[in-house]
């Protein structure tokens, strides 16, 4: 199973205690079906860590400012589509 991070004592304030919060708002306001919350802050996490890192470092590094824009809208798409599915 994966561990409850919104128990986590003591990170209310930085930005993956931000980010739990905000998943967990998605929830009560309904934009994300329960089901779908339980590791969720995880798979936003590693999206934009994953394509910050692509981005810095790996083949995206070379791409134009239109081109990044393209692939952090898709890339953010994709995601949100995920989380909020039924």
């Amino acid at each position: 199973g994966l561990p409850d991070f919104a128990s986590g004592e003591g990170w209310e304030f930085s930005s993956f205690g931000l980010l739990v919060q905000a998943m967990d708002d998605l929830v009560a306001c309904g934009l994300m079906p329960a089901h779908r919350r339980p590791g969720a802050e995880i798979t936003a996490w590693g999206m934009t860590h994953g394509l910050a890192m692509l981005f810095l470092d790996g083949p995206l590094s070379e791409l134009a400012p239109e081109q990044i824009d393209g692939v952090v809208e898709h890339a953010l798409s994709v995601t949100i589509a995920g989380l909020t599915a039924p």
